[in-house]
């Protein structure tokens, strides 16, 4: 009957529907995963949620089929963290994403600009 889970979303322009997280195949674009975010009380009680942040949690939800295969997950800022290489990196998946400087984690040593001159 209609939409699932249906929310509004501020930041959007159409700013009401439903919100899926997902990944995909990077070569053919072939959907992998999907996870619909079924509203706040639900997706706290989601796996990963007690030992990581949200966008970490999301990250391994959707990866937990394709742990310790060796895969490289390719990622947006939104989901790119410190915390969430490190958690892959556990479960012998690899990430390349481009992580925000104020993420809690992102090593000091590389804020300053003298440090990226060699």
């Amino acid at each position: 009957d209609g939409i699932p889970f249906l929310t509004k979303i501020a930041r959007k322009p159409q700013g009401i529907g439903s919100e899926y997280k997902n990944i995909a195949e990077c070569t053919y674009g072939i959907m992998l995963q999907l996870e619909l975010q079924e509203g706040k009380r639900v997706m706290e009680n989601q796996e990963f949620t007690n030992q990581y942040p949200k966008h970490t949690s999301w990250v391994l939800r959707l990866m937990k089929p394709y742990f310790n295969q060796g895969h490289i997950l390719y990622a947006g800022s939104a989901f790119a963290s410190v915390s969430t290489a490190q958690a892959l990196l556990e479960r012998n998946t690899f990430f390349t994403g481009l992580v925000k400087q104020c993420h809690r984690g992102f090593p000091k040593q590389y804020l300053n600009k003298d440090a990226w001159e060699a």
